[in-house]
């Protein structure tokens, strides 16, 4: 799977890889619009 580490989506910067699981990555990211860490995560959906 790629790692998506360091690329941004929209207004997500992905930080690094907290899980893996059925449905792929999950990813720790931050969002710089707002300019603040999330306790949200971002996936990436396996191919």
């Amino acid at each position: 799977m790629q790692d998506f580490t360091g690329a941004t989506f929209g207004q997500y910067k992905i930080l690094a890889p907290i899980g893996e699981g059925g449905m792929g990555m999950v990813y720790r990211a931050h969002d710089t619009d707002a300019r603040t860490y999330l306790d949200e995560y971002a996936a990436a959906r396996r191919q």
